[in-house]
């Protein structure tokens, strides 16, 4: 199943692009850049994996305009739910 974004944010501003790198960081693979140029980057969630479905999750949210978790929220998320699927 692929994740289809209906919608545009600013990575930056709210944070997402940050979220992801951090992500991909840590080691995960559930998140990856599917295009980018000077203005934008568009990821792609992998959605077979915590870490991608939990990045779609604050997609929907950033584009509700919903606060987001920080990034050591989020890793800290991820990271227990990898060890709980264990």
């Amino acid at each position: 199943m692929k994740y289809v974004f209906m919608g545009c944010v600013d990575g930056d501003t709210t944070g997402l692009n940050a979220i992801a790198f951090a992500i991909i960081d840590a080691g995960f693979a559930g998140v990856r850049i599917q295009y980018a140029d000077e203005k934008r980057i568009l990821w792609e969630p992998i959605l077979s994996t915590i870490e991608g479905r939990m990045f779609a999750c604050l997609c929907d949210a950033a584009l509700q305009e919903i606060p987001l978790p920080t990034i050591a929220e989020v890793l800290y998320i991820i990271q227990a739910c990898e060890t709980e699927q264990q």
